[in-house]
């Protein structure tokens, strides 16, 4: 067991990178910048694999640790920071008339697909969370790593296969669990082994995307975004995301680049990722209505410097009611 207090610095530049990415596929980019960021989802999930792998080692010193209470613990730090900013965005929306059909309301504060579009990704992070114990019980015996390969086979199988493509729930769960799941996995397993190994993934991952990019240029007469196979992720989408998001977590590990990595900037960024996340929703919906909407990389740059502003402010706030109240829910802001 790898029981760490050590900050990953190069983990929270790199998270940097990944919350970038996915504010540009937000924003009106054009064709090449949506492809060149769509590493990003499976990036995020690696890195939050990696950390939880640490957390969960952590939370085992506890004498009264249990798997479920890591879980719930996990589940709790995504689901109650969503669902007050859900509330606060959706009586923002009611204040200015906009109201939607009540199966909308509840499929969005599930994280559901059928929901908001921008709120999906914490339903991945559950899983992250819920998957954390299985990985760290049996990802030492070697045919674990087998077993993870063959359900990401049967997965693809039974998507192409049409079996039960058209229930909500089996999309909502199978359809994201099972390869986010092994981009996890991939994620967790990530500081125990060797860099050869770490190559060869990249490798491996790198080829199967380049083969897979020509065979539809060859069949279609044209190349395709990655982002045809993202919902739900398929192999092209995510061998393009494993060998960018290795290749990023290889170099950036191995170069020595301190000051940049222990930039305060860049540690906010990272310990305040998820409301920044959150708050770029919301900055999104008020740069579209602006004449930012027109140019993709300054409503990037709004909404991405807006939302840090936003959690900033945020942060100080909570400070100051936390020395004045021992409220818990203060611990989710």
């Amino acid at each position: 067991m790898e029981i760490t207090n050590k900050r990953f610095e190069f983990i929270d530049f790199i998270k940097l990178i990944g919350l970038i990415g996915i504010m540009v596929a937000h924003v009106d980019a054009p064709d090449w910048a949506l492809m060149v960021r769509a590493f990003d989802v499976p990036l995020m999930v690696m890195l939050s694999a990696y950390l939880m792998r640490y957390s969960y080692d952590r939370h085992c010193l506890s004498p009264d640790f249990k798997d479920s209470s890591f879980i719930m613990s996990r589940i709790l730090r995504l689901l109650v920071p969503t669902h007050i900013f859900l509330v606060f965005l959706f009586v923002m929306y009611a204040v200015r008339g906009h109201i939607f059909p009540l199966d909308f309301y509840i499929f969005t504060f599930l994280c559901s697909l059928y929901g908001m579009a921008y709120v999906w990704i914490i339903l991945i992070y559950i899983y992250t969370g819920i998957c954390t114990p299985i990985f760290r019980k049996f990802s030492r015996f070697k045919g674990f790593s087998v077993i993870i390969l063959l359900l990401y086979v049967l997965y693809e199988i039974m998507y192409y296969k049409g079996i039960l493509v058209d229930s909500r729930l089996f999309v909502n769960t199978f359809y994201y669990f099972i390869p986010y799941g092994a981009v996890a996995y991939l994620g967790f397993v990530y500081p125990a082994i060797s860099k050869r190994l770490k190559v060869i993934i990249a490798s491996v991952s790198a080829l199967i995307f380049a083969g897979i990019a020509i065979y539809i240029r060859v069949a279609t007469g044209h190349f395709e975004r990655v982002s045809i196979a993202t919902f739900p992720p398929k192999i092209y989408y995510l061998s393009y995301g494993i060998a960018v998001s290795y290749a990023l977590m290889i170099v950036f590990e191995t170069l020595d680049l301190s000051a940049l990595y222990k930039s305060r900037f860049v540690r906010f960024v990272s310990d305040r990722s998820l409301w920044i996340y959150l708050w770029h929703i919301f900055a999104l919906a008020v740069y579209d209505q602006t004449v930012l909407s027109g140019f993709w990389y300054l409503e990037l740059a709004a909404v991405f410097f807006s939302s840090c502003l936003i959690a900033f402010i945020q942060s100080i706030i909570v400070k100051k009611l936390r020395q004045k109240t021992e409220l818990k829910f203060l611990k989710y802001l």
